[in-house]
């Protein structure tokens, strides 16, 4: 049969594009109890076929697999009607062999999605199999109108929300959804008998002769060993993408109605009773998402559809976009609302709204014609630059819809605000210097420590400034500027400290201490919180106050993902941030670093969040040397995170560089994660660009001879904004 392109919707919320994936294909059918269709034409050499989570491919089919396949009345071919030869090339990625097309096709396919690897500026076997955004802790979704689609009798004293009782009205739902969310549950789906779906058009004959069993008879010692190893894998990838089960706007509205109406009115969830009509209906897109029982689609009008984009991508473009799914195109207008362009050189942004009337559009609608029109992609967008990320997640945000009912008098229009990642980049910084953050001020009652002002990007070269409780923390560059000074009234402050001449975090002696610049001084030892963990900051002792802000996502993801089965390894661990965010969830940990003074403050901080020290350790010494110490005893760990300083030196007076070094230590850290566990690797080396960085990465777990992916590239947090690359790079990678 021909393989069609569809877009694969998990149930863990993701959306991977799978383009001629036999290798996925196949396996879903497995999944599904179709194993004699999967077995069939799942032999050695199409399992070696090269396949892509992210880049469109034609397929590649084997002459093997055609005379296999026919054996059991199963035709195949490639999905553009050309036949494909095997054609071996060498790959720097496990040393396994790439399948390519000799199609006239074969070079459009592989355009489509990614160019060419000297024009992107990345290698294009570094593409993360994970790309959504988390959601940010604390915020929920809100509740914004609601459209009466339908009256029924008891219309006067109809409850709350729309219910399943005929004696009741049925509306429609405006949510503003946050960005991670999913519109429905990420449980996983019962199996299903009838091979088809909306999603997949395999085979349109199944063949219900055979089972797993029979045809792991036909195939030889080899293959079956080949397949069992890569269905392994296969489930293991998916247990991994669902970690953690991601929020569902659908069970928070049926929630939310039962509360309203204390407990009167319920409402029917998931996507076979709702359709997410318009609007923020992506997992990374935000703001209003209009939520239609699925027999009334038909019965309302979507008026108008406003959505608003941060263009500026360093001219990384998206090529394959999603098309318009009501029949004729529509017609969607664009208007520019500001344009930045003072002090970011090349990365330019434009603050731009895109509408539609009379059709309902969702957010990844707007991105072709933003991009036609700018010559740019969405800023964060993973899909047009999976390396190089400039945000948590494409900035695109549902700032209004207007909807009417078709069978009543009724119309509703509902407006959302927007979020903390838009508000930071549009703010007037020349007006109101620290006001920049509003979604992280101090009424935010799970984060206290945070970015005010990040200097240039912010419009103030050389000035830093960052919040941790109630004291301002100022770090100004050699030769930068003197920055605007806080109101310590206005901003409801205590103090505030200055460290005149930013110092890298790698530096080694003494150092010149912060001074206190107004009010008065902080505790020696400041609690602060963090996605509500809490954590001890120095502000009057060196440049390092013992948390990096930058690194709060990550600490939320320990947090939400780690559990009482898993260990964690954290090299140059510092105060141990990453290690009390992982306690927290209940993880055992090892802290490693060279500054006994540093890993001394970390058992204080778990006491401080309630947690017994005796599940913990923490080790004084070189990473290098306890890496290769720990890899020689067996000791194995489900995370091993390196975060290493750019440059320093060792125990033994050996000067380190990542520039030079990385390759050797990822092959070491390797050596100590547990199969199927993750390795973290990150760095705040400015001059060190993200492709680089995984280059040496990938060569440095390349050479430990396992195999691994490139899980997800997690970007700074929204208090972070940059000009052109990230200067922190987090990278994880799965190791098998």
């Amino acid at each position: 049969q021909t393989y069609s392109n569809s877009n694969t919707h998990h149930t863990d919320g993701t959306n991977l594009k799978h383009s001629n994936n036999i290798y996925y294909n196949l396996h879903t059918m497995i999944f599904k109890g179709e194993a004699a269709l999967g077995l069939a034409i799942l032999l050695s050499d199409v399992l070696r076929a090269s396949y892509s989570f992210q880049t469109k491919r034609p397929t590649t089919v084997v002459k093997k697999s055609n005379e296999f396949a026919s054996k059991v009345g199963i035709a195949v071919s490639g999905a553009d009607g050309n036949s494909y030869t095997k054609k071996r090339t060498p790959s720097k990625k496990y040393g396994k062999k790439r399948l390519s097309s000799t199609g006239k096709n074969s070079e459009r396919g592989r355009k489509d999605n990614f160019q060419a690897s000297e024009k992107r500026g990345y290698n294009e076997s570094l593409v993360p199999t994970f790309f959504h955004c988390d959601p940010e802790v604390g915020v929920e979704p809100a509740y914004l109108g609601r459209l009466r689609i339908l009256s029924h009798q008891a219309d006067d004293n109809m409850a709350f929300g729309g219910a399943t009782s005929s004696k009741e009205s049925t509306y429609a739902y405006l949510i503003e959804k946050p960005a991670g969310w999913s519109i429905f549950t990420t449980r996983k789906k019962k199996k299903k008998k009838n091979l088809k779906n909306d999603n997949e058009n395999i085979f349109d004959d199944p063949i219900s002769d055979f089972n797993e069993g029979d045809i792991l008879e036909m195939l030889s010692s080899e293959e079956r060993e080949y397949y069992l190893s890569e269905k392994k894998e296969a489930e293991n990838k998916k247990k991994l993408l669902s970690l953690r089960e991601r929020p569902s706007l659908i069970s928070w509205l049926k929630n939310f109605v039962f509360e309203q109406t204390d407990g009167e009115t319920t409402i029917s969830a998931g996507p076979k009773n709702w359709k997410a009509l318009a609007g923020a209906v992506d997992i990374d897109d935000s703001g209003v998402v209009l939520l239609v029982p699925k027999k009334h689609v038909s019965d309302i009008l979507v008026e108008e559809v406003v959505v608003d984009a941060i263009v500026g991508n360093g001219n990384h473009l998206k090529n394959e976009l999603r098309k318009a799914s009501h029949g004729s195109e529509t017609t969607i207008n664009i208007k520019s609302l500001q344009k930045f362009d003072r002090s970011r050189r090349e990365d330019i942004l434009h603050w731009s709204s895109a509408s539609s009337f009379d059709s309902p559009i969702v957010c990844a609608q707007v991105i072709k014609p933003l991009q036609d029109k700018f010559e740019d992609g969405i800023r964060g967008d993973p899909h047009a630059s999976p390396l190089d990320r400039r945000a948590q997640r494409r900035l695109l945000h549902c700032s209004s819809i207007r909807v009417s009912s078709l069978l009543e008098d009724d119309s509703c229009e509902c407006v959302s605000t927007l979020p903390g990642d838009f508000s930071v980049l549009l703010h007037d910084y020349g007006t109101d210097p620290y006001g920049g953050r509003p979604n992280l001020n101090q009424q935010n009652k799970h984060t206290s420590a945070f970015r005010v002002m990040n200097g240039a990007p912010d419009g103030f070269p050389g000035w830093i400034v960052d919040r941790y409780d109630r004291w301002l923390f100022i770090k100004q560059d050699d030769g930068a500027e003197i920055g605007p000074l806080p109101n310590i009234i206005d901003n409801d402050l205590e103090g505030v400290y200055i460290f005149d001449g930013l110092r890298d975090r790698s530096m080694t002696g003494p150092l010149p201490k912060p001074r206190l610049l107004c009010g008065s001084p902080a505790p020696e030892n400041l609690v602060v919180r963090e996605n509500g963990i809490l954590y001890h900051v120095n502000l009057g002792d060196q440049f390092s106050t013992g948390l990096f802000l930058d690194q709060r996502p990550q600490r939320a993801w320990l947090r939400n993902n780690c559990d009482e089965s898993m260990k964690i390894l954290n090299c140059f661990a510092h105060c141990g941030g990453f290690s009390i965010a992982a306690a927290c969830a209940g993880a055992s940990t090892v802290s490693l670093d060279l500054d006994r003074k540093w890993l001394d403050r970390i058992e204080i901080q778990m006491k401080e969040n309630g947690l017994c020290f005796d599940d913990h350790d923490t080790i004084y010494g070189d990473c290098f040397d306890w890496l290769g110490r720990l890899s020689k005893r067996g000791d194995l760990f489900d995370i091993v995170i390196v975060d290493p300083p750019s440059t320093s030196v060792g125990k033994k007076k050996k000067r380190w560089s990542i520039k030079k070094d990385m390759p050797a230590l990822a092959k070491l850290a390797t050596s100590c994660v547990k199969p199927g566990g993750q390795l973290w690797t990150s760095t705040n080396c400015a001059s060190l660009n993200v492709s680089k960085f995984a280059d040496m990465c990938n060569q440095g777990i390349e050479e430990s001879g396992r195999k691994f992916t490139l899980e997800r590239v997690a970007p700074m947090p929204y208090d972070h904004p940059t000009i052109g690359q990230q200067p922190v790079k987090n990278l994880v990678w799965r190791i098998e």
